[in-house]
C-alpha cells in the first residue's frame, strides 16, 4: 500500500475490535499516527480530549447505539476534527453527515484509505484541484459536494476572464 504524503493523528471509532485492528494497520501502514482506538461515544470523547486526534474514522452503530453521529458533530462542531463514516449503515448517515466529509461503506477495500487520506489532506490544504478528484468509493457529503462544485464554477469564471 505504502506511505501517504499526508499524516494525521487518527481517531478509529468502531465496535468491531476485528475491523478496528484491520483498520488500524492499514492506517499505520500508510504512515498514519493512531492515537486511538474506541467502540463507543465515552471512549471516543475521552481519547479526542487525551490524544488530540486531526482525522476521525466513525462506524455510525457503536456499542453503545446509534452514536457515530453524534461523536461527529461534536469533533466538527468544535473543529477538533475532520471525520469520515465507516459504515455498513450509510443509509443512517444523518443528511448533513453531521459535519463528516463523507462515507467509505462495508464491506471495504483497504486500497481506499490511501486515496481517502489524499482527498483529506487535500481538503485540509485547501487543494480545489485534488478535491475534484475524489476517490469513487468515497460518497462525500452533499455540502462538500456543493462546496467543490461552486470552487470549481468560480475557478472556471476566473479563468475566463
Amino acid at each position: 500500500m505504502g506511505e501517504t504524503a499526508d499524516r494525521f493523528r487518527v481517531l478509529i471509532v468502531e465496535d468491531e475490535l476485528l475491523i478496528a485492528m484491520e483498520l488500524e494497520s492499514i492506517l499505520k501502514e500508510l504512515g498514519q499516527e493512531v492515537v486511538g482506538l474506541a467502540a463507543d461515544a465515552e471512549e471516543a470523547l475521552s481519547v479526542v480530549n487525551s490524544a488530540l486526534p486531526d482525522l476521525a474514522f466513525i462506524d455510525v452503530h457503536l456499542r453503545d447505539g446509534h452514536s457515530g453521529p453524534r461523536i461527529a458533530g461534536a469533533l466538527t462542531g468544535a473543529r477538533k476534527a475532520l471525520v469520515v463514516f465507516v459504515t455498513g449503515s450509510p443509509h443512517h448517515v444523518p443528511d448533513d453527515h453531521a459535519g463528516a466529509l463523507g462515507v467509505i461503506a462495508k464491506p471495504w477495500d483497504p486500497q481506499i484509505f490511501g486515496p481517502v487520506i489524499a482527498f483529506v489532506g487535500a481538503y485540509r490544504r485547501g487543494d480545489r484541484e485534488m478535491l475534484a478528484t475524489a476517490p469513487t468509493q468515497f460518497r462525500l457529503a452533499p455540502w462538500l459536494r456543493a462546496e467543490i462544485e461552486a470552487a470549481g464554477r468560480g475557478a472556471g469564471r476566473r479563468r475566463s476572464t
